[in-house]
């Protein structure tokens, strides 16, 4: 029996109209969203502490609080954010729930909570900001694009269910957003993880 294997091609046109419309929608409710919750912790900054508690007994658990050399930290924090990415995106093969708009959300929360306590305990917001900055540029956009990819292949499965037309032929939905994930995505996410345990400390000990 001769089996004949059809390669799906990269499609732009999809990624340009349907893709990077979502992606830009995620920029603006991550800024949008960090402004709201971090005005929340502010004024009920127990909510914030609360969190900062957990999200520590996290860290715990995943051995991030361990003495670690700065070649062990990268591979954590690298392994940590592909993983949560990864599975930020494959969530959104669940149909009509559109969990990786929850994940924008939960870290735009995280981030704030961390900012306000750390105001609290003293540190200052020029040495946040360091503390932040350098890696966040790269690692915001990654999350990001990890959410996008997740609400398009949520967007993909749903209209399916629904036998609504397509933009694009599914298997090249697929491909092309696993393509902006290995080629775009995880080279940021690299980038991220070596600044943050190779420069963010040097930065950091400029302020601290």
């Amino acid at each position: 029996m001769k089996v004949n294997f059809k390669p799906t091609k990269y499609n732009q046109e999809f990624i340009q109209k349907e893709f990077a419309p979502v992606f830009r929608t995620c920029m603006e409710a991550f800024f949008i969203l960090t402004a709201i919750f971090s005005l929340l912790v502010t004024l009920k900054p127990e909510l914030g502490s609360a969190y900062i508690q957990l999200f520590e007994s996290i860290v715990e658990q995943l051995g991030a609080d361990e003495e670690l050399t700065k070649f062990e930290m990268f591979n954590l924090l690298f392994s940590n954010n592909l993983s949560a990415t990864a599975t930020t995106a494959i969530s959104g093969f669940i149909p009509f729930f559109f969990y990786p708009a929850f994940t924008l959300g939960l870290n735009t929360f995280s981030l704030a909570a961390m900012g306000a306590e750390s105001l609290k305990q003293g540190l200052s917001l020029a040495a946040y900001i360091a503390g932040i900055l350098p890696h966040g540029i790269f690692e915001i956009p990654a999350l990001m694009y990890a959410c996008a990819i997740g609400i398009c292949h949520c967007k993909l499965i749903t209209r399916a269910i629904l036998r609504r037309e397509q933009p694009a032929p599914w298997r090249e939905q697929v491909v092309s957003l696993s393509l902006v994930f290995i080629t775009v995505m995880v080279p940021l996410l690299l980038i991220a993880a070596v600044i943050e345990s190779f420069i963010t400390p040097a930065i950091l000990d400029l302020f601290i």
